[in-house]
């Protein structure tokens, strides 16, 4: 038996018949019988797997599965140590998933990449990260060039550039100019926006970079602990590397199994579980950089985080209404009315910061976070108020005016900030308003402890004594740590780990045990 490269990064199997192999090569998705070459091909990765199922079984002195590609050494004035890192395994993968954590510096990573190859770049984002990127962002940061910013649908024209962005809602308008352009090298922000096989941003994205020597996404958002959800972004990113369709990943690493409906009287496939995690682990390395803030510690400022508690007049304290079977939205009520009791005392708090320096307040309503941001004015104090369904521009000159002030605060909803914001200029942040779902706390710290911060960051969660903030700070605050250093690299990328004891639902249940 002898393992051949065919058109690598696919590697042939060509062995005598053999059972156990032909048996090992059909479990495994992404291998497939080549009859022009008369082999079993597929990518290293599933090459490996194959090797493992018949290890023992046939000869394997000619079968030594390859390794993934050996990045070289690279270093861009400006990045850090692994960032530069970061560049090299772009470099190296044709094919590749960036996974790092919030704030590590994707997008420089990916720029500086392209920039070392200098071809025609093609960059796919979210309509609000536009402003991010370009025209006075990242791209003329990092690469030095003017990228052309598409947009609207009726004005089209032939594209004449080296750089080109454009937003999901909008790319498929534009895929005839892009195509006749021709793009090298496609890099797609957010891609766990793919996520939905047959969404017309996913089927864009897969037209766009089909032609594309290079495609590059990048993610850092948290997303579901569900594998199946993976296959729509990593069949985009490469058709065909973990099976032909859906079903044969399903099966092997979706636990897919047949279930008897009986209300309808019909037998259906279920694929919510999973199998074979280690496995699909394995696989995903050959194509996927994940660095955690606690892996790249060193490289950044230290960030503190601190409860900061305030006592309620008794008459506003209690959980009323929330108990084991509460319902989110009931959940989110008694916060909200938490939330109203200790404004007073938070926005002392808050004040004194922005007295002393630049601060970041997080809400979760619009107009809570209006009502910090008139305060403080009222107080004579600088302020910037940004909220969801602000458009672009504005907020990014809001941010702006904020980053500048040598003191002030600026109030933001913790949706409207989750991604595409740089907030490292802020020396201090403060969570007014508790969300009971961690990875959106974690999403609002990560604006301020980023690549780009230059000092220590402070992390303050204002929570009132004897109320539902108390079960946040114990549920939720109190295990932030451990979500960053360990849950943190299961549902954060792409399948950077699978499974995991401490999903959004058992949390979720967890403080509706306790709140009854």
């Amino acid at each position: 038996m002898i393992l051949t490269p065919l058109a690598p990064p696919i590697y042939g199997i060509k062995s005598g018949y053999s059972n156990a192999l032909a048996a090992a090569c059909r479990r495994v998705p992404g291998m497939a019988w080549d009859k022009g070459s008369k082999v079993w091909a597929g990518y290293g990765d599933a090459v490996e797997v194959v090797r493992g199922l018949v290890q023992g079984k046939i000869r394997e002195d000619l079968f030594e599965a390859p390794d993934p590609p050996v990045p070289i050494e690279y270093h861009e004035p400006g990045l850090r140590q692994y960032q530069n890192a970061g560049v090299a395994y772009l470099l190296a993968n044709k094919r590749a998933i960036l996974a790092d954590d919030m704030g590590l510096g994707k997008s420089a990573q990916a720029l500086v990449a392209a920039k070392a190859l200098n071809q025609k770049t093609l960059i796919v984002c979210y309509s609000y990260a536009k402003g991010v990127w370009a025209p006075d962002g990242e791209i003329k940061k990092w690469w030095g060039v003017d990228a052309v910013i598409l947009s609207g649908v009726k004005d089209r024209a032939p594209i004449d550039a080296k750089v080109v962005l454009v937003n999901y809602d909008i790319l498929h308008a534009w895929l005839p100019e892009i195509l006749a352009w021709g793009p090298q090298v496609l890099i797609v922000d957010e891609a766990q926006a793919l996520i939905g096989e047959e969404s017309r941003r996913s089927k864009a994205v897969r037209s766009a970079g089909q032609n594309c020597s290079y495609r590059w996404y990048l993610t850092g958002t948290p997303m579901p602990n569900r594998v199946r959800d993976l296959f729509p972004i990593l069949d985009s990113l490469c058709p065909g590397r973990f099976g032909r369709n859906f079903f044969e990943f399903g099966m092997r690493y979706c636990n897919g199994h047949k279930v008897e409906i009986q209300k309808i009287g019909k037998t259906v496939y279920d694929f919510m579980g999973a199998s074979h995690e280690a496995e699909l682990q394995r696989r995903l390395k050959w194509l996927m950089l994940r660095r955690t803030k606690a892996d790249v510690a060193l490289e950044l400022p230290t960030k503190t985080r601190q409860i900061i508690w305030v006592d309620l007049p008794r008459s506003k304290k209690g959980r009323s209404g929330w108990g084991p079977d509460a319902s989110q939205a009931t959940i989110r009520a008694v916060l909200d009315r938490t939330a109203d009791a200790k404004l007073p005392q938070g926005l002392d708090i808050v004040l004194g910061h922005a007295e002393r320096g630049r601060v970041v307040v997080f809400c979760w309503r619009r107009e809570v976070a209006a009502w910090v941001a008139e305060s403080a004015r009222a107080n004579g104090v600088e302020a910037e108020l940004v909220y969801g369904g602000l458009l672009p521009e504005r907020r990014k000159k809001y941010i702006a005016r904020a980053s500048t002030q040598e003191r002030g605060l600026l109030a933001v909803t913790i949706d409207s900030c989750a991604t595409a914001v740089d907030f490292s200029w802020a020396h201090v942040g403060v969570v007014l308003e508790l969300s009971h779902e961690p990875h959106k706390l974690l999403q609002a710290e990560s604006r301020l402890h980023r690549f780009g911060a230059k000092h220590p960051i402070l992390i303050q969660y204002i929570c009132a004594r004897g109320s539902a903030d108390e079960v946040i700070a114990d549920r939720v605050i109190g295990k932030l740590a451990v979500e960053e250093t360990v849950v943190g690299e299961r549902t954060e990328g792409i399948g950077a780990d699978l499974g995991g004891e401490l999903s959004e639902a058992e949390i979720l249940a967890e403080i509706m045990a306790l709140g009854s």
